[in-house]
């Protein structure tokens, strides 16, 4: 989802936007100069993110919530970017990424028959449709489903041991999470001494402002609390909360996991010197998280490899598109007669409604086996997950 937000008088002078549409979700903020998006130094807090420099009237705005991030082991969006554009249709574009246009994978494949058998409306934007569509089901063909390499909470262990005195440092989690693979985190459990309000806040190496915050009311001893859409990728993050803001915590005779993924261990940071953290017995903080395999930097790596299943996916879109149009004024019936209908359908799906024609490989055939090598491409055993410290 992305959110437009122009600064009015109300904004204007202000450092701070709010809105329960970002409100404990990730996102980006840009700023929007002469039409062209440039960064911005923001912080995020529980309610929206704040900037150093206060708004001025007239500013816009562009706030990217990451919602529904990831499918099937891969993130939606930058693989769909990746992909999209690679081929396109003669005539609507000067030129393709790939070299390749849809119109060579069947004589019936053009921009002129796609416009007389669509449904009423703009061609370009049914023409990305298509494309979108084929991208979209291509993918997921060949990862049929997400490869969970592990899944549960972090700690294991669950007597109390002694009171946590609050202090003045930043009590959590450090987690690094090895390359291609992702960890979502699914819940966060808290254990506190008394009630109040928690702060949760999530940073980043090489970030010096938190990447996602949410607030947490504690009214009983223990809570936990699901977290919506939260994925960390590759790299070193440290998930907690500023002690000197949040109840005293409560220690638990726990011990930390560590598998093939990723590793977590309690930690306090001294000020906001995460290079300077101290390893601690306990932080009253757990997480219960799934690991998984990540194949979006595969798939933006070898974008050519999608290329043949793509296009003649694209291709069996519209060739059902043809068969099956409704539409019968003047030159977009483009089947003259019920032979015409049985040859496509012979094209489409390797076969016709006719019982002395031989069975053919038609479009659907080629697919599936181009789905396969593709799949092939991406296979490789499954990680064996070893939990250290956790028995």
């Amino acid at each position: 989802m992305v959110i437009s937000v122009t600064i009015d008088s109300a904004l204007a002078g202000q450092s701070q936007f709010n809105s329960t549409d970002i409100a404990g979700k990730q996102f980006t903020v840009r700023r929007k100069v002469n039409g062209e998006l440039q960064s911005v130094d923001y912080f995020v807090t529980v309610t929206g993110f704040s900037v150093d420099k206060p708004f001025a009237l007239g500013d816009e705005y562009v706030i990217a919530v990451e919602q529904d991030r990831y499918t099937n082991g891969y993130e939606i969006g930058r693989t769909m970017g990746a992909l999209r554009g690679r081929m396109g249709f003669l005539g609507q574009i000067p030129s393709t990424r790939s070299g390749r246009w849809f119109d060579s994978f069947h004589s019936v494949v053009n921009a002129q028959n796609i416009h007389a058998t669509m449904p009423e409306g703009d061609l370009i934007t049914h023409l990305k449709n298509l494309e979108q569509s084929a991208i979209t089901r291509v993918l997921s063909n060949v990862f049929r489903e997400c490869v969970v390499l592990d899944q549960g909470e972090l700690f294991i262990g669950n007597n109390e041991q002694a009171r946590i005195v609050s202090g003045t440092n930043f009590a959590g989690i450090e987690l690094y999470i090895v390359p291609k693979h992702t960890v979502q985190v699914n819940a966060v459990s808290l254990r506190f001494a008394a009630t109040g309000t928690v702060v949760l806040q999530l940073f980043k190496e090489g970030r010096k402002t938190a990447i996602w915050s949410q607030s947490v009311s504690v009214i009983d001893d223990t809570i936990t609390v699901p977290i919506e859409s939260l994925y960390l990728t590759s790299g070193r993050y440290w998930l907690g909360y500023d002690q000197s803001t949040s109840p005293d915590g409560v220690a638990t005779d726990s011990t930390w996991c560590k598998t093939t993924v990723f590793a977590a261990i309690p930690v306090t940071v001294i000020g906001d010197r995460f290079d300077q953290a101290q390893y601690t017995d306990d932080s009253a903080i757990n997480l219960n998280v799934t690991a998984f395999r990540d194949y979006t930097a595969d798939i933006i790596a070898r974008p050519g490899l999608f290329d043949e299943a793509i296009g003649l996916q694209v291709a069996y879109n519209v060739l059902e598109g043809v068969i099956y149009t409704t539409r019968s004024n003047g030159r977009e019936r483009l089947l003259a007669d019920a032979a015409d209908k049985v040859g496509l359908q012979m094209d489409l799906n390797g076969y016709a409604p006719v019982s002395d024609l031989s069975k053919v490989e038609g479009l659907a055939q080629r697919i599936r086996k181009e789905i396969d090598r593709v799949s092939k491409a991406f296979s490789s055993p499954r990680n064996q997950i070893v939990n250290y410290a956790c028995n």
